[in-house]
Formats: structure tokens, C-alpha cells, sequence
């Protein structure tokens, strides 16, 4: 079976193949992050030929951070940098930090035809500051028993046809679906830790926007975009969050612990630019490097 992640690592194939879908399709702009203010624009880079790539993600707590698996390229040495605090990563508020520590589930079925576990912590040592822009997330405990309305919000390029990369965040709207559904139209069981979701073909997450959360109206995270089929493109596989719960406060708890005893350089300044998210960011920003022709 074919299946589509919603990452393909950029620049090793034409990112305008006609089989390849990108960013939040059809989605709204987000004009203000306080809508959706524990969405994390996220940065993974390999040295070498493997190019630069992007995931979204969503805040746990002001050091640990939740994204997908299938982001994590675990043949490098990853350089991973996220962006928190702002709907647009090349505002001068954009609040910047390196991860010094992560975490991929250690049953993360990458060769499978289905990303089973897929789910992922990233850690800082240098903690997110808290406020209207930037706030944790709320995991769901349960599982919605009934097809509620959820929304996903992430950055990707601007069509499927064009090259250009979302500057902004985008939202669309989607409906959890019970699993019978989702198997009949897939044409596959999903496992335990997984979920579906649709709106329509012209509304839906795609490349670039795995690991971005799937949030009720009220703000709990219930999903993570996890991957899409081609031939059923109104049907997104979603990691059931809430099903993975236990998991994240366990490993959650050994990440903070240790990056809580890491020590900090007074001269490293690479990682941070200030508490205030009005500081202005390094020149060369996320989006800079994303467009450089090295990558």
C-alpha cells in the first residue's frame, strides 16, 4: 500500500510533484497566535545533503514539546530549531530556541504501511516564557466518543503547485470520524493509538504540517497529523493523543529531568533571544534558511 507522511524531507525530490500535496489546503489565515498560541513552527536540519525540513508541533509545558516521529530523521546528527509566539515566523516577535534533547517512541513503525506510534518529545533547557502568545496545551484524557469538530493549524506552502513556503499559519476545520468509517474508506484497520479526520477535498493538512496538534473548540489537543493517503485525500490519519497519554507524561517527566541539570554556557547565545517576544530575532531566520540554495 501506498500512504503519503505529511513530511517529505524538502529538496531531495521536486516539492511541486503532482503527487505531493503541501501545507494546510484551503485553510484561513491566522491573524492573531493567541488563537492558536501552543503551535510550534519547527526546524529540523541535517548537515550535508539532506537539506533542511518542517513539522509543526504543540506546547506541553515551557521545556517539552510534542511533534511526530516520522519528522525525526534518525540516520543525522539533527539540528532542530522551533519558533513559538507568533502566527508569522518572520515577525520581529518570533521567540526562538534550539532543542538539546528528544525523544521518539521506541516502537515508532517507520518501515510499516502504517506509521504506527507515531509520536515524538522535543526538550529545551532554556524554557518558553508563558503568556497570551504562548501557551501549554491541554491534552484530552478520553477519547471523543461522538464526530466532534476539531481544528489544525500549520504552515506549508501557499498551493500544491506553487514552491513558496506559508510565512503564516493556517487553520482548517475537521471532523473526527469513528474508526469504522475511517478503516472502510482507507481500506486498512488503523491501530489503537491512531485516528481519522475529514472536511472536504479542498480542506485538509498535508505535508509540512505533520505534527501540527488537532485542537477541540475549546482548545484540547485530541490528535497530531500524522499521514494521508493519496487516492483518499479528504481522510487524514491523525496519532490519537489522548491514547498516548501515560506515554507522555512518562518520558515527558525523564526529558525535563534532564535537561533540568544541563548547564548553560553565559557566552551561548545561539539558542535564545530574550524573554521578551518583541526582540528581534537573529538576521538569519528560519524562513532564510529554508529558502537558502545550500539547502
Amino acid at each position: 500500500m501506498v500512504f503519503l507522511s505529511l513530511i517529505i524531507f524538502p529538496f531531495l525530490v521536486p516539492l511541486c510533484s503532482s503527487e505531493i500535496q503541501t501545507l494546510v489546503v484551503g485553510g484561513r489565515n491566522v491573524s492573531d497566535i493567541g488563537r492558536f498560541p501552543h503551535a510550534l513552527y519547527i526546524l529540523f536540519t541535517c548537515p550535508g545533503e539532506t537539506g533542511t525540513w518542517l513539522c509543526g508541533g504543540s506546547i506541553l509545558t515551557q521545556n517539552i514539546f510534542l511533534t511526530a516521529a516520522h519528522c525525526m530523521n534518525m540516520q543525522c546528527d539533527m539540528k532542530i530549531e522551533i519558533v513559538a509566539g507568533t502566527e508569522n515566523v518572520e515577525k520581529a516577535k518570533s521567540i526562538i530556541r534550539i532543542i538539546d534533547k528528544y525523544y521518539r517512541h521506541e516502537y515508532f513503525d517507520e518501515q510499516g504501511p502504517t506509521l504506527r506510534n507515531d509520536i515524538a518529545l522535543l526538550a529545551v533547557k532554556m524554557p518558553l516564557p508563558l503568556g497570551r502568545n504562548v501557551k501549554r496545551v491541554v491534552l484530552n484524557q478520553h477519547f471523543p466518543n461522538n464526530t466532534i469538530m476539531v481544528a489544525v493549524a500549520g504552515w506549508g506552502r501557499f498551493s500544491e503547485t506553487s514552491t513558496d513556503l506559508s510565512k503564516n499559519l493556517k487553520y482548517v476545520w475537521q471532523f473526527i470520524k469513528p474508526k469504522i468509517y475511517c478503516q472502510k474508506c482507507l481500506g486498512e484497520p488503523l491501530w489503537s493509538g491512531q485516528m481519522c479526520a475529514s472536511n472536504d477535498v479542498k480542506h485538509y493538512p498535508t505535508i509540512h504540517d505533520s505534527g501540527c496538534a488537532l485542537v477541540t473548540k475549546s482548545g484540547r489537543q485530541v490528535g497530531l497529523v500524522s499521514y494521508r493517503i493519496p487516492t483518499v485525500p479528504d481522510i487524514v490519519v491523525y496519532t490519537n493523543v489522548s491514547h498516548f497519554v501515560p506515554w507522555i507524561r512518562k518520558h515527558a517527566r525523564k526529558l525535563s529531568c534532564a535537561v533540568s541539570k544541563m548547564k548553560r554556557d553565559p557566552k551561548e547565545n545561539d539558542d535564545y533571544y530574550g524573554e521578551d517576544p518583541n526582540v528581534e530575532p537573529d538576521k538569519d531566520t528560519l524562513m532564510h534558511k529554508l529558502h537558502r540554495p545550500d539547502n
